[in-house]
């Protein structure tokens, strides 16, 4: 009598969550040992016949109709039968932790998107064997974890990014915002993908946005800053902000010699290189000068994507209204951000937009703000009141009082 043990369901660190019988020719007396969270699947002709729960089977005519259909009464109990039998492993946890991709969420101080990426940790079970092995597993054989998780983890992580995105979206949150709200995220992504997962014989056992956290990779950095993946634009803006700070500590005295010496060094090397001698040629009189080639046409600001300050919706520089609400674009002259045209400071570097008007201190000379009554450094009135010295009475701009006639303006 042949006999069918379960198999082994870890191999080389791996967990296995299906594995079918490598003989397909079985006797009519063949014993079926199933053991605890295991359930075994029966095919005959490449269609399900029967399951199997805990314990031993004997597969024969008694217990498999089919099988006296096929063949009668057996001739001494070993007539053989093509079959398939699988077994699904119930027992075990399929325990994923992944990291997303970069992606992008609005926010007013990144004209260009944050880069977030997001940690995620879930538990999968297998609940139902008939869908779990015609929908998922098709033929692998053994099946491990790792395959499972190739299967989904495409589907889990845009969904994610998807949601984090439009909730920030939507909401104007902001990257705490979204970490303080990660438990009902997870809830809500849990309830999203349920019924994805149990139409392949999985439920969840736990689903957790585990972290959200700014991309600090150079791509990101790269994209964010305006640049897009043009890589040779991206590591000259970078070298130019390097400069500008390590010139910055120099003036301030705080980079030391070495500062000074780095700094130097970069300049040098950014610098155009010296004309070779040998190339020079000699100026030529006025009279035998070629005439000056036509200035080319500066260069228009290169394209890049806004944030619009009236809907939020995200369109490239070059156009004049948005194509969502038809606000008027109306650009930071430093970074291009959209703006309202209230604001007086850019959302998102803070350059000055709106002037504030001010006026001179007749006193001190401290430049004060247009509706201030006293100079805030020494006290001063600002603002001579339009009133009679001896009376009081309004003058509404007139040189004697209406009233008692004292002359008030000499």
């Amino acid at each position: 009598m042949a006999i069918i043990d379960a198999p082994v369901w870890r191999q080389n660190g791996q967990k296995i969550f299906a594995y079918k019988y490598p003989n397909i020719n079985l006797s009519s007396k063949t014993q079926l040992n199933v053991g605890m969270s295991q359930e075994a699947l029966l095919f005959i002709n490449g269609e399900l016949k029967q399951k199997y729960s805990t314990g031993k089977h004997t597969l024969d005519t008694a217990n498999i109709p089919i099988l006296r259909k096929l063949f009668g009464l057996p001739f001494g109990g070993q007539n053989p039968f093509l079959a398939e039998v699988w077994y699904i492993n119930k027992a075990d946890l399929l325990n994923i932790s992944t990291q997303t991709d970069m992606f992008t969420v609005a926010d007013p101080r990144y004209p260009n998107g944050l880069p977030l990426v997001a940690d995620v940790t879930y538990g999968l079970k297998v609940t139902e064997s008939e869908p779990f092995l015609l929908k998922l597993v098709n033929e692998e054989s053994p099946l491990y974890d790792t395959s499972i998780e190739e299967r989904f983890n495409g589907r889990f992580i845009r969904e994610v990014t998807t949601r984090i995105a439009t909730l920030a979206d939507q909401n104007g949150y902001d990257l705490p915002s979204l970490n303080a709200r990660r438990s009902r995220i997870s809830e809500e992504l849990a309830a999203l993908l349920s019924p994805f997962i149990e139409s392949y014989g999985l439920t969840f056992t736990d689903f957790n946005l585990r972290s959200l956290s700014i991309d600090t990779s150079d791509e990101a950095r790269q994209i964010t800053s305006g640049f897009g993946y043009d890589p040779q634009t991206y590591q000259q803006a970078r070298m130019l902000d390097i400069q500008e700070k390590a010139m910055n500590n120099i003036s301030n005295g705080d980079g030391g010699l070495l500062g000074a010496m780095l700094a130097m060094s970069m300049m040098n090397n950014s610098a155009p290189a010296a004309p070779d001698p040998a190339t020079i040629q000699p100026r030529q009189p006025a009279a035998n000068r070629p005439e000056a080639a036509p200035r080319k046409e500066e260069n228009k600001p290169e394209t890049h994507y806004v944030y619009c300050s009236n809907c939020g919706k995200k369109y490239t520089s070059d156009v004049r209204f948005c194509p969502y609400c038809g606000d008027e674009y109306w650009p930071c002259p430093k970074c291009g951000a959209d703006n309202d045209r209230k604001n007086k400071r850019c959302v998102s570097c803070g350059t000055v937009l709106i002037p504030e008007q001010q006026v001179k201190c007749p006193n001190c000379g401290t430049l004060c703000p247009d509706d201030a009554q006293f100079c805030p450094q020494c006290g001063h009135p600002l603002k001579q009141a339009d009133t009679c010295r001896q009376c009081g009475a309004a003058l509404n701009g007139a040189r004697f009082c209406p009233q008692c006639g004292t002359q008030n303006k000499f």
